[in-house]
């Protein structure tokens, strides 16, 4: 989100992924397909991406993303304006009283 990417973030990244979806993610297509990704679309594509994970996960695993997220956005030590906004949507977004 603060389009600084860090060899820590890349790590928290890498092992999420291949601790969660180990045969159902293509890691170099998503990083393609983010790449090209306007700055202006990221809003809107996290909270598309956002609402199709919680229609296809269980608790355990939203727990498991919450978790992600947040040492994803903790790994550079700092947490820029944008971060904190995606964040606080996942968090808001998926609160029980928003998602029944």
């Amino acid at each position: 989100a603060d389009r600084n990417f860090s060899g820590t973030e890349g790590r928290v990244i890498i092992d999420f992924m291949m601790e969660n979806f180990p045969s159902r993610f293509d890691f170099d297509n998503e990083i393609d397909f983010l790449s090209r990704l306007p700055r202006s679309e990221y809003y809107n594509h996290f909270t598309r991406a956002m609402d199709v994970f919680y229609q296809a996960s269980t608790d355990e695993e939203r727990t498991a993303m919450i978790d992600f997220a947040l040492k994803l956005v903790n790994a550079d030590k700092r947490i820029s304006r944008e971060e904190h906004l995606l964040l606080t949507e996942l968090l808001n977004g998926w609160a029980p009283e928003e998602m029944e």
